[in-house]
């Protein structure tokens, strides 16, 4: 939250020092220093260099979506929300699609499985 304040604040200063006044007039949380949103060529490029200043110049930007996805999976998210999230038809096509982290999750389900059956047979 305080990085987002923080560039509400630095927002607000582009447009004074731009004579730009309600120059965000959608609200983008991020834009350029008029107010517009980011153009694709900005994001990419500022992608492609803290990627390539961490050692991942293979990183694609799409693989942050492909990482969010197994990431709310395998954190619980329901696969509908992660549906919805995406953008996706159909919730089959997101479990189709993030495969791997169904994999986790079954095994993660086995385990607990595995747990529960011990528990209940010692009582």
């Amino acid at each position: 939250m305080a990085v987002l304040k923080a560039q509400r604040v630095e927002q607000a200063e582009w447009q004074l020092s731009a004579r730009k006044l309600g120059g965000n007039e959608h609200d983008f949380v991020f834009t350029d220093e008029s107010g517009m949103h980011l153009k694709h060529h900005t994001i990419y490029n500022h992608f492609k260099s803290i990627v390539k200043q961490i050692g991942c110049e293979s990183t694609r930007f799409h693989d942050l979506r492909h990482s969010y996805a197994i990431n709310a999976l395998q954190a619980g998210d329901s696969p509908k929300v992660v549906q919805k999230q995406l953008g996706h038809y159909s919730s089959a096509f997101t479990m189709d699609t993030y495969a791997e982290a169904s994999k986790v999750m079954r095994k993660a389900s086995q385990d607990r499985m595995e747990r529960f059956i011990k528990q209940v047979s010692d009582l």
